[in-house]
């Protein structure tokens, strides 16, 4: 079960990443275009690069967060029905 977690929060990270690259190089062409003397679509570019970038990990890390809690959930659950199980079994 926390195998499959890592796996998942890494894959997730990984995802994060790759669109912070692509949003990146965006960031990169619209610097270009300032430097050319096209500051606001240039600027522009650079805003909703940056932004766009923030948004997608912003989101996807709740995400993950919500995910996370809800296996923890989970696995609290379990092991409190596990305990219970034992101190039932104790008793009889």
């Amino acid at each position: 079960m926390a195998g499959e977690r890592i796996k998942k929060n890494i894959d997730a990270a990984v995802g994060i990443a790759t669109n912070s690259i692509e949003k990146s190089s965006r960031i990169v062409e619209s610097a270009g275009e300032v430097l050319k003397g096209n500051v606001a679509q240039g600027v522009g570019g650079i805003v909703k690069s940056a932004t766009d970038i923030a948004t997608y990990a912003t989101s996807s890390g709740i995400q993950i967060a919500t995910q996370n809690m809800a296996d923890a959930h989970h696995d609290v659950a379990e092991a409190a029905d596990l305990v219970a199980d034992r101190i039932d079994d104790r008793r009889k």
